[in-house]
This record gives structure tokens, sequence and C-alpha cells, in this order.
């Protein structure tokens, strides 16, 4: 399985169909925090909205407080994929060296 850093250096890579329609991929990992803001959460919320599968347990109004409860200390990043600048998916991911 790839790792999230290999995954990041992999999509800096300009895709090939990135050259005429601009749409370059990005993966970054933020704190979860810095996904609550109000213009973050719209965004989010279409995404969940839209979602091919929902899950409740990464949609915004759920994770948010729970991570506020079970992390307060902000060990917890979120994988957030975006594509021409759009959010186009995230995924919580707690690193091994955090748990200890």
């Amino acid at each position: 399985m790839a790792r999230p850093a290999q995954l990041a250096s992999d999509l800096q890579q300009p895709a090939p169909h990135a050259a005429g329609g601009g749409f370059t991929p990005s993966l970054q990992a933020v704190r979860w925090d810095a996904m609550d803001r109000s213009d973050t959460i719209q965004a989010w919320d279409a995404l969940a909205r839209n979602a091919a599968e929902p899950n409740p347990f990464l949609e915004s109004w759920y994770l948010l407080p729970a991570l506020q409860a079970l992390d307060p200390a902000g060990k917890v990043r979120i994988l957030r994929f975006e594509i021409g600048g759009d959010l186009a998916g995230l995924l919580p991911v707690l690193d091994r060296k955090s748990v200890v």
C-alpha cells in the first residue's frame, strides 16, 4: 500500500490530460482543525451530497465534533484531495508515530 507522502509525490507530477485542461490534482495532509472553516465545510458538504456511496462518519457534521472531543491535541490529519482547486476527496489519517 502506498504511503501518503508517496501519493502526494505522485500527484505533483502533471497528469497527461492536465496540459490542456488545467485540472491539476493535489493531495495535502492538513490538521483537522484547518478543515473547520465555513468555506471548507461548504465544499465538504457538497462533496458528501454528491458521493457515490454516502458515509455519515466522514461528513463534516459528524467528523468535526468527534475530532474536537477525541483529538483536542490535533494529531489527526485530513488527507485533502483537490482537482483544479475543488475538493474532490478527504480521509482522516493518524501517523503511527503519533499514537505512542
